[in-house]
C-alpha cells in the first residue's frame, strides 16, 4: 500500500473590514419617537425602543410599516419582554395575536 501525503490547508488572511451598514429610522416613525433623536437611531440597535413606542401609540399605517420591517417572531419577543404596569396591556395582549 502506498502513503498518501496529507495536504496541508493553510487558512487564507483576510483584510477585509467588516463593514455593519446603518439602517436609519423611517421618518414614519418620528411622531412615535418624538423624544428621541431619530438622526442616531438605528433599526438594528434600537429596534426594542420602536417597537415598544409604536405598540403603545402607533397607527394602523405605522403598524404596517414596522411589520414589513421586522419579522412577527422579533417583535413578538419584545412584546413578551413588555411589562403590563409600564406598557398598556390590551396593546400588549393585541400584539401578541398578532405576532403569535
Amino acid at each position: 500500500m502506498k502513503k498518501v501525503a496529507k495536504k496541508t490547508i493553510k487558512p487564507k488572511k483576510i483584510n477585509k473590514k467588516l463593514v455593519v451598514k446603518r439602517r436609519p429610522i423611517p421618518a414614519i416613525f418620528k411622531p412615535y419617537l418624538w423624544s428621541y433623536d431619530i438622526k442616531k437611531m438605528d433599526l438594528d440597535t434600537n429596534k426594542e425602543t420602536l417597537i415598544e413606542n409604536v405598540v403603545e401609540l402607533g397607527s394602523l399605517e405605522v403598524s404596517k410599516k414596522l411589520l414589513q420591517i421586522y419579522p412577527k417572531k422579533v417583535i413578538n419577543n419584545v412584546v413578551n419582554k413588555m411589562r403590563p404596569g409600564l406598557h398598556g396591556p390590551r396593546s400588549i395582549q393585541y400584539w401578541k395575536l398578532i405576532t403569535s
